[in-house]
């Protein structure tokens, strides 16, 4: 079972969230309120761009 909580500040419309995300998370809300946005950022911050982009980037501050 995927359980996971997390705190958005600032993302988009978004000014202040805390989301609980289960198996199933279902996000309702009238247009242009940041629910396509914030779909699109989990999306990205799972994916293996962003793990890459975490790696590269360790990769530069280690030392020799």
């Amino acid at each position: 079972m995927f359980d996971s909580k997390i705190s958005i500040n600032n993302l988009g419309p978004i000014e202040k969230a805390t989301i609980n995300l289960k198996n199933l998370t279902v996000f309702v809300g009238q247009n242009n309120t940041g629910k396509t946005y914030l779909l699109s950022c989990l999306y990205f911050f799972q994916s293996n761009d962003f793990k890459k982009i975490l790696s590269d980037m360790f990769f530069l501050f280690e030392e020799p």
